[in-house]
């Protein structure tokens, strides 16, 4: 299992508040191979202008995996008030990392059961109190970064990004399932979190789930690329400024990175700042990884 320690929190923080380690505790047993939590992969947290903070991540080694380094990471982005927003995305997060460990099949086959299951459980909590928890739901991002590639699956608005270190360029690969979608995001997408659900085409909620993104086929990846999750609080900045601050931070350690990032945000002083999840996971750190080449990496 990849060792959860937790080190100390990198010095570039904003000094009103300080961003947190984000990473939970991993689950099951994998390989995951010479990956180590805060170089390789890590999290970072900031609760922004809430009350509350709804999001939940956690990093996880493919138990299927033999001698390669292969790397669940799943990030939920909660809603239906705060203290029912938090624990639909804990169940979320839990749920899903569970069953994606347990099932047979293809990358892309787990991930799908994966987040039936995040969402059964969902259905299952709010039935179990409705007074407490009707209204629950949560966005859900699952990514598995494998020597065959990036392969995920996600509902709702929480963005997942590819930083290409050859294109020295950073992309969404997941669907925006928000009613306002927009390619370029900004802080239109993240003001408010009262009423989220009715703007989300798409959440985790119980029932059917209406629209559900996953990926065909593995996305492929270069040596020095970086991968990244986050909770929608993010888009306060556009893609591009997201993507300069990688950029300027892509020899850092992950931790650094997502440390970057959400002080980015906060660095912003929005007046109704979402809460901000960042996850990043270093590419390179995945064996198999291509060797660093001219070639740009798609």
């Amino acid at each position: 299992m990849v060792s959860a320690r937790l080190t100390l929190l990198p010095p570039e923080m904003d000094p009103g508040e300080k961003a947190v380690p984000a990473t939970k505790p991993t689950f099951g047993q994998g390989s995951g191979a010479g990956l180590e939590v805060e170089r390789d992969f890590a999290s970072r947290s900031v609760i922004g202008e809430r009350q509350e903070q709804e999001d939940y991540c956690a990093f996880c080694p493919d138990p299927t995996g033999t001698t390669a380094s292969s790397l669940l990471m799943v990030l939920a982005d909660g809603m239906g008030g705060t203290q029912a927003g938090a624990e639909a995305s804990r169940i979320a997060v839990t749920s899903f990392i569970k069953e994606f460990n347990r099932a047979d099949g293809s990358i892309r086959d787990r991930l799908l059961v994966a987040i039936h299951a995040a969402n059964g459980a969902i259905e299952e909590r709010v039935a179990s109190d409705p007074e407490r928890f009707e209204g629950m739901g949560t966005t859900l991002v699952g990514a598995s970064a494998s020597p065959a590639g990036i392969e995920w699956v996600s509902v709702g608005d929480s963005p997942l990004f590819h930083w290409s270190r050859g294109k020295k360029a950073l992309r969404r690969i997941n669907v925006d399932h928000s009613a306002n979608a927009s390619e370029e995001g900004g802080v239109g997408d993240s003001r408010r979190k009262k009423k989220r659900s009715s703007r989300l085409r798409s959440a985790l909620v119980g029932g059917d789930i209406r629209l559900i993104d996953v990926s065909d086929n593995p996305l492929p990846f270069a040596d020095g690329d970086i991968l990244l999750a986050a909770s929608d609080g993010i888009l306060t900045m556009s893609v591009y400024k997201i993507g300069d601050k990688i950029e300027v931070n892509r020899n850092e350690p992950a931790s650094r990175i997502a440390a970057a990032l959400v002080t980015a945000v906060r660095a912003h002083r929005y007046e109704h700042q979402d809460n901000v999840t960042v996850a990043a996971i270093r590419l390179d750190a995945i064996r198999g990884a291509a060797p660093p080449t001219d070639r740009e990496s798609p």
